[in-house]
């Protein structure tokens, strides 16, 4: 993994270069925390050689939990393209899946070169209530989960469940203890009180 010194903080990432005139593909990971090299592993393994790869830890996530950030849209997207621009990218594809699919539509409104989007899973506006319920579950479930790791019943092997089930044995275990060491902290739980409000402000980029 490299890192980068942003204003933000210490942002981690997997780049690999492409070869002359091909696409570089970036992978903008779902919401909970895990690393995203390690969570689309499976589907980078398969590609063919002479693409570019780019997989960010945004601030609060994966390798990158040094520091806490308000995880609200222009701090994310600030740590993608804090990278794009220090890596000099262009000729991007980008693959999102699920909030990862969201921040790719406000990547898609800057100035970066994007050739291409393609989203998995993209949560929306139809779905805004049952999005509330999942994430006042989550931040209720956090403070029940905190209290069974710190009495030491919880491992990371208890993470497993939420890992790419595609990717092998070894890849998952990696991603099982990044999960637990950075579990419900205070930047991704900042995320999920301002899922809403990233949701609302995707439907104008979807309206327009």
């Amino acid at each position: 993994m490299n890192e980068y010194k942003s204003e933000l903080g210490t942002i981690h990432y997997f780049f690999k270069k492409a070869k002359e005139g091909q696409i570089n593909i970036m992978f903008l990971p779902s919401f909970g925390g895990d690393s995203t090299y390690l969570n689309f592993k499976n589907l980078i393994d398969k590609l063919d050689d002479k693409y570019g790869v780019l997989a960010i830890d945004t601030i609060g996530y994966g390798k990158s939990i040094e520091q806490d950030m308000n995880r609200n849209v222009s701090h994310i997207i600030k740590n993608y393209l804090d990278i794009v621009e220090y890596l000099d990218l262009n000729n991007i594809v980008i693959i999102g899946h699920s909030m990862g699919a969201i921040y790719s539509l406000f990547l898609a409104k800057t100035n970066i070169d994007i050739k291409q989007i393609i989203l998995i899973e993209p949560p929306h506006i139809g779905i805004k209530n049952e999005i509330l319920v999942e994430n006042n579950n989550f931040i209720e479930q956090v403070k029940n989960i905190k209290g069974l790791i710190n009495n030491g019943d919880v491992a990371p092997s208890d993470f497993l469940d939420s890992t790419n089930p595609k990717n092998s044995k070894e890849c998952r275990d990696l991603n099982s203890q990044i999960l637990f060491d950075g579990f419900g902290n205070k930047s991704i739980l900042s995320e999920a009180e301002n899922t809403i409000d990233i949701i609302n402000e995707s439907s104008e980029i979807v309206s327009d």
